[in-house]
């Protein structure tokens, strides 16, 4: 009954394929985006798995997509920050539902390209790639833009109402018995990187469609959809459209992501020492070591982009490889000033994404201000609150400000994580200037800044006798971070002494700090700090 879906592509460059007759098709093709395939020479080399990695992840989605098991869910939603494999896994899934004719449409998203960065040519494509991989619909779909040739420059609603829904309950109704016994396999339509679709309003729209197509066609359909745990995007999958058919799979150590990172590394480098057999003769083995292993795989956070763009740089030609890992584990840096940048791709990733954000300003501030909080100073469920407290910032602003940023994050947002990354190696991109240019975050102006949000937690003319969670950690941290933020402008923007008054008074009578505070409310903050005794 299938044929392979990847026969859409040769479709593309013959057009032979097309029989007499088949003017709808060949029109169809003129509105498709052939670069979104999963075999679409445009993609090559594709995204995949590494051999022996992702098991349980793809184990699971082959289960997902088997009829014959007990699974209401006809709507799978993949989804994990930024890096983290994503569309190697909905690539490496392709290809397999192809070889075995499961695979009836694929689409992978891609903002930098027009023709697939929006869903105008979504459905025309899935549409004729199910033309194509499955001959009952191959008729019908052409007789369809042939009866209505505005349908395929029509509203994507129209588009999937009358190029898939209809045609597929067509289909349905006119299927003989041989079509039956087919029709129990899975028929699995693969949506990739739907967060690179650019307007919210369309990733919320096209939600919608695959819902309706769900509900309208049964279960013989299974669509996966794969993208960032973008705001719009969560809240469709938790509306009513969607709750009931869909389930969710985040990409987690629930998967052993550590396990096959730390894999995927030990075979690049045992194929680069391969490869640089001569430049790398007089380097001790083992090479490297396990501890430096270790370093990059905690460095990955689980997200397989560090550790791909590690070794693609350890591997370029013109260096020794095993000088370039001293590089990337933090030695002799200053050594490299001016060559090529260890982690460019995973740089270009993070500024994609903090280019998104419209109040770049507070986004700054809030960051290095996380940056600094010093979350040993309290207890790990109260530190989350007493960050948000101290900002002073309203929720609202907060979310707005940081909504396109849920894939730098911990679930479930960047606020109710209380600004907790996801991945180790974005501090280290925020704190070198080389590496996030007007990004860069300056650690002292994070410690300014939470000095000042410390001092504005004080009532000037009276001691609070019930102290917010805020307030507490002022008490504790202000000198903390007054000390670190020397040399700022902390000093020309806030007036200490009334304030360090207060301070001393709210403090109790045997805080060893009191004295301190009473000796700096009578002289500058700089020297007053000083007397404190660090």
């Amino acid at each position: 009954m299938f044929n392979d879906g990847g026969t859409l592509y040769n479709a593309g460059r013959d057009l032979n394929i097309f029989e007499e007759g088949e003017r709808g098709l060949f029109a169809l093709l003129q509105a498709t985006s052939p670069a979104a395939a999963y075999d679409a020479g445009a993609r090559y080399p594709p995204p995949l798995c590494h051999p022996g990695t992702r098991k349980a992840v793809l184990r699971d989605l082959d289960g997902w997509a088997d009829r014959s098991t007990d699974n209401h869910s006809s709507i799978q939603w993949l989804y994990g920050p930024a890096g983290a494999g994503k569309s190697a896994i909905a690539q490496t899934f392709a290809q397999s539902c192809a070889e075995n004719s499961m695979l009836i449409g694929s689409y992978f998203f891609w903002r930098s390209d027009s023709t697939r960065n929006n869903p105008q040519r979504l459905f025309t494509t899935i549409a004729l790639q199910m033309a194509i991989s499955i001959p009952e619909l191959r008729p019908l779909i052409n007789i369809a833009v042939l009866e209505d040739p505005l349908a395929i420059t029509s509203s994507i609603e129209k588009q999937a109402d009358a190029l898939i829904i209809r045609l597929w309950l067509k289909s349905l109704i006119n299927q003989v018995d041989s079509i039956r016994r087919e029709r129990r396999r899975a028929c699995v339509f693969i949506i990739d990187g739907l967060d690179e679709c650019a307007d919210s309003h369309d990733q919320e729209s096209l939600l919608s469609i695959l819902a309706s197509i769900i509900h309208r066609c049964g279960d013989s359909i299974r669509i996966l959809v794969c993208s960032r745990p973008e705001p719009r995007i969560k809240e469709s999958f938790l509306g009513p459209e969607l709750s009931d058919i869909c389930r969710w799979m985040c990409l987690g150590d629930t998967f052993e992501a550590s396990n096959d990172i730390r894999r995927f590394l030990v075979d690049g480098f045992r194929r680069i020492l391969t490869r640089h057999s001569l430049s790398m003769q007089d380097i001790l083995r083992p090479w490297p070591t396990s501890q430096q292993i270790e370093y990059l795989v905690q460095k990955s956070s689980g997200q397989f982009i560090y550790a791909s763009t590690v070794l693609s740089y350890l591997d370029e030609d013109g260096d020794v490889p095993a000088e370039r890992l001293k590089v990337v584990v933090g030695l002799s840096i200053d050594d490299y000033a001016g060559r090529d940048a260890p982690f460019a791709e995973l740089d270009a990733l993070y500024h994609q994404i903090l280019s998104t954000v419209i109040n770049q300003a507070s986004m700054l501030r809030v960051l290095a201000a996380r940056m600094v909080f010093n979350d040993e100073s309290t207890s790990s469920t109260d530190s989350s609150r007493q960050f948000i407290q101290l900002l002073n910032i309203p929720l609202g602003s907060l979310h707005a400000t940081f909504s396109s940023l849920h894939s730098l994050f911990k679930d479930p947002s960047p606020v109710e994580s209380g600004f907790k990354f996801c991945h180790a190696s974005f501090p280290d991109f925020l704190l070198d200037r080389r590496r996030s240019l007007h990004f860069h975050i300056k650690i002292t102006s994070g410690h300014e800044y939470l000095a000042q949000c410390c001092l504005k937690q004080y009532n000037i003319t009276q001691v609070p006798v019930a102290l917010p969670d805020s307030t507490v950690y002022s008490r504790r941290n202000w000198c903390y971070h007054s000390l670190r933020a020397r040399g700022t402008s902390i000093e020309r923007t806030c007036d200490p002494v009334p304030i360090l008054s207060t301070l001393c008074c709210a403090l109790p009578s045997n805080c060893t700090v009191r004295r301190g505070l009473a000796v700096a409310a009578c002289v500058p903050l700089s020297r007053g700090i000083g007397a404190l005794g660090y």
